[in-house]
Order: C-alpha cells, then structure tokens, then sequence
C-alpha cells in the first residue's frame, strides 16, 4: 500500500493460489497515476511473494492500459497470454 498525504493512494494485493503461484492486483487512485505508485507497490508485493517462497506471478492488466504494461515490463514481467471479457446487462 503507498500512502500519500496518509491516505491510501495505491495498493498491490496477492493472492496465493496454495502453491508456489501467486496473483497480483494493483490499483492506483486516478489523481495518483503517473507518480510510478503502480510500480512501488507492485515490486513490494513481488519481493514479499519471493520470500514466502512463491517462484511464479501472474498479472491481467487491459491491452489498452499502457501505463501499467510499462510498469509490469519495467518489473521484469513479460506476456504470457491474451484473455477475453464477457460482458451482458442484468435485469431483475
């Protein structure tokens, strides 16, 4: 979590799979983006998924999120796989 001002500005969250894979979400608040908090939080998440001795990470971020495929890239992650998302309006 990156803090700025004392308030949650970013935050990286792992997500263990019971094995030696992990997960990782990032969020960055819109007013915060550019300040490299992606980043920061995200290399905190993985140096602490290393030492719990998690040997593999996997990320999803938008095609069209570049800010944050640079900050994956500058992180040493590299594509593995392209996804799809559905979508359909709910009615009740």
């Amino acid at each position: 979590m990156a803090l700025v001002d004392g308030a949650v500005a970013a935050y990286s969250a792992v997500y263990r799979d019971g094995g030696r894979r992990v997960s990782v979400r990032t969020g960055v608040l819109p007013g915060e983006r550019g300040r490299e908090l992606a980043e920061l939080t995200t290399a905190h998440a993985l140096h602490r998924a290393a030492a719990a001795g998690c040997a593999e990470v996997f990320v999803g971020h938008d095609a069209d999120d570049t800010a944050l495929l640079d900050a994956a890239r500058s992180l040493g992650l590299r594509p593995a796989a392209a996804g799809w998302r559905y979508v359909r309006e709910l009615t009740v």
